[in-house]
């Protein structure tokens, strides 16, 4: 059994506030549901993990990617990523493939 890997929905679309130029400042993602037309603003660790996930990571991955970005251990962002990606895909706006 492979590990899953999350990227964006298709029923998603984003855009990115014009200040973000790399992935050390994130300002603000600006969400847009297709299906409901719903619209939110992800912003500090919200937006760089939705900004890491444009490709495909598993969630270790993306673990360790935030912690290098935040400069913190693994173990104190270990619970916030894994709930944000739980939420994101019962939601529907990021996807798992295997």
């Amino acid at each position: 059994m492979s590990t899953p890997r999350y990227t964006h929905s298709p029923s998603c679309a984003f855009v990115l506030n014009h200040e973000v130029e790399t992935h050390q400042e994130f300002y603000a993602v600006y969400l847009a549901d297709l299906r409901t037309s719903e619209i939110m603003i992800l912003e500090g660790s919200s937006a760089a993990i939705w900004v890491l996930l444009e490709g495909p990571m598993t969630l270790e991955e993306l673990m360790n990617e935030i912690s290098e970005i935040y400069q913190v251990p693994v173990e104190d962002i270990k619970d916030e990523v894994t709930d944000f990606i739980q939420s994101f895909v019962s939601r529907g706006y990021l996807k798992e493939n295997s």
